[in-house]
């Protein structure tokens, strides 16, 4: 029980994970800024977001 549990949760890490990867693939498509302005613009949004995460 406890595996599947752990499996699920690393399942929402991942989706949730990838949801901020293509929030910041837009935001820095959209708006042509260099990685770290989106970052900076980013931050408040997305408070783990680090300089080595979005691509």
């Amino acid at each position: 029980m406890l595996k599947i549990n752990a499996l699920a949760l690393h399942s929402q890490r991942v989706f949730y994970l990838q949801q901020k990867q293509k929030i910041v693939y837009e935001f820095r498509r959209v708006f042509k800024l260099p990685l770290d302005d989106v970052c900076s613009a980013l931050k408040k949004k997305i408070p783990n977001l680090m300089r080595s995460n979005p691509h």
